[in-house]
């Protein structure tokens, strides 16, 4: 992802996914409560918001990073939801309004940093 100095998404609940390899016994993490028996887990976070694993000059973990860290893009994240789905989730606090601001700021610049295309996918 070209997240650069971003760190936006490392102040959102990074929900840990063992069925997707991430091992409990290797984060700090804390239990989310749910509606169901079933247990969630995620990162610990700092008093400020912030995932305990991030250094001055980002993520202090990243060799071993969880599954969402590795995978999570915030351009996707953002184009698969219309404006008022993202609105509906920072609204129930399943989603940081940073992320979509950081998302729409790198579409942006995709977007006037590459040649405009034609209808028929060529380049003009």
């Amino acid at each position: 992802m070209p997240c650069g100095s971003c760190t936006a998404c490392c102040r959102d609940t990074v929900v840990l996914l063992p069925n997707e390899g991430d091992d409990l016994s290797q984060y700090e993490h804390v239990e989310l409560a749910g509606p169901g028996p079933d247990h969630a887990y995620a990162l610990r976070r700092n008093e400020d918001g912030a995932c305990v694993y991030l250094g001055p000059k980002g993520c202090t973990i990243w060799d071993r990073a969880p599954f969402l860290c590795r995978f999570f893009d915030c351009r996707k994240f953002f184009l698969n939801r219309t404006r008022q789905e993202r609105r509906d989730l920072v609204r129930r606090g399943l989603a940081s309004a940073e992320v979509f601001k950081a998302a729409g700021r790198l579409l942006k610049q995709e977007r006037t940093s590459s040649p405009a295309t034609s209808t028929n996918g060529t380049t003009v």
